[in-house]
């Protein structure tokens, strides 16, 4: 989408969010996320490049002008093979007639592919305004920090206040308080922040029961809190297979934690196929590939987001964790001692030592870190982790619980993480195991 002004281009994101769900509910269309499209905008790139790159048969571009209440709307669908033009229009309407034009818009699309479009109307149109400080709320939100959010939350209660009924609004607000966490850096998201967090994207669904991201939020929410695998699954099948990325993922984790790891890597092909172009993709497909035990592949996946985003801690971290388990300690340690101001670095450092049969190096690390619980500022399962590499299985079960009960997300993988494979079958670790549910 393209828009000349800064007030055409938040309803420009806002008509490419909302058509792009519209046309992901078209039966036989693949629809490439958001995320992943937006790559191209405003930049000079040959159709078939594209084309190339999210592997897709037709690319729809379009700009936005406002003026007033009243806006303009160009679309354009190109085959990329050739470059010839499908089918196009223009839609010139008041603000109040937005969601007419973007139900026409969704199915002139299908119409000139040949494919029977869904329902695609949007259920509220919300106000102009309103829309407009949610725009704002979306990238304030995209920044991750505390401050970010906080802002966001602000311009979020703004836009609900101005529109009680918009859905979307709702939904932004409960994933930004839910996100506060990690912005801020902490391991612990408070009773009061999770509950707040549903009760908005509950609220989110009563108002528009369709909405993917929420969802796949509440299913994670299900599975890392109350872990409600049943209740996790019933979340994501609300949603129609195969057409949200978001979702997807989720799914690849339920399946992963859950041991089925065919499964997994079907939703996370899915996932990559829809959105092909996001980070948190990429590196969650290296984790889950490290997760299922094909280290080298997990390895090369974590270098190839790092060529891209030479920031990406998690990506780092799969890198030296994938040579720890290959005993490659010595290309650990040169991964990890790269590192700065993580606090972190202590403990991953200290797992190299311990898998390398240096168990005093690893205790003295770890120990004074030990000492803080609960607030060590590290994830409790690595420690875990280090004693698991020591071949120390009550200290290993000890920290476990401890992952457990501080409902880390970390916790989820307690049955199918390789660092745990030797101790599987001791009795500490099954009672674990089955206080979750991963027991089968």
């Amino acid at each position: 989408s393209r828009s000349p002004d800064s007030g055409s281009q938040y309803l420009a994101v806002g008509l490419t969010e909302e058509l792009t769900e519209a046309l992901s509910r078209v039966k036989m269309l693949r629809v490439i996320a958001q995320s992943s499209a937006r790559q191209f905008e405003g930049k000079a790139v040959d159709l078939r490049d594209v084309g190339r790159l999210l592997r897709v048969e037709n690319v729809l571009e379009g700009s936005v002008e406002r003026e007033g209440d009243r806006f303009k709307v160009v679309a354009r669908l190109d085959r990329v093979s050739d470059g010839a033009v499908l089918w196009t229009n223009t839609y010139e309407r008041a603000g109040a007639d937005l969601g007419a034009a973007q139900s026409e818009l969704a199915a002139g699309v299908a119409g000139s592919l040949k494919v029977m479009a869904a329902h695609t109307a949007v259920k509220h149109i919300p106000t102009p305004e309103a829309h407009q400080y949610y725009m704002k709320a979306r990238y304030e939100a995209e920044q991750m920090t505390p401050e970010a959010l906080q802002q966001a939350e602000e311009d979020l209660q703004h836009s609900i206040a101005l529109d009680p009924e918009y859905a979307r609004a709702y939904l932004s607000l409960g994933v930004a308080k839910y996100n506060q966490t990690i912005a801020r850096g902490s391991l612990a998201r408070t009773e009061d922040e999770r509950k707040s967090a549903e009760q908005l994207i509950h609220k989110a669904l009563e108002l528009e029961p369709e909405l993917p991201s929420a969802h796949s939020t509440l299913a994670r929410v299900a599975m890392q809190y109350d872990w409600d695998w049943d209740g996790a699954e019933r979340e994501l099948r609300a949603v129609t297979p195969g057409v949200n990325a978001e979702v997807e993922e989720t799914y690849a984790f339920l399946r992963l934690f859950q041991g089925r790891f065919a499964e997994s890597d079907q939703h996370m092909q899915r996932s990559q196929d829809l959105d092909p172009f996001s980070t948190a993709v990429m590196t969650n497909l290296a984790a889950m590939r490290y997760l299922e035990g094909h280290f080298g592949e997990a390895r090369d996946m974590a270098q190839k987001v790092l060529m891209l985003y030479p920031k990406v801690l998690t990506a780092k971290m799969l890198v030296a964790a994938s040579y720890i388990e290959e005993d490659n300690t010595d290309s650990a340690l040169r991964e990890i001692k790269q590192w700065t101001g993580f606090p972190g670095t202590p403990v991953c450092e200290a797992m190299a030592y311990a898998k390398a049969g240096r168990r005093d190096e690893a205790l003295r690390l770890i120990r004074p870190l030990e000492e803080k619980y609960p607030n060590t500022g590290v994830t409790s399962q690595w420690f875990a982790m280090v004693y698991a590499f020591l071949g120390d299985e009550p200290n290993t079960v000890k920290w476990l619980e401890r992952s457990a009960d501080q409902h880390e997300w970390q916790a989820l993988n307690l049955a199918v993480n390789p660092v745990f494979a030797a101790m599987r079958n001791a009795p500490g670790f099954q009672a674990l195991e089955k206080r979750m549910g991963l027991l089968h």
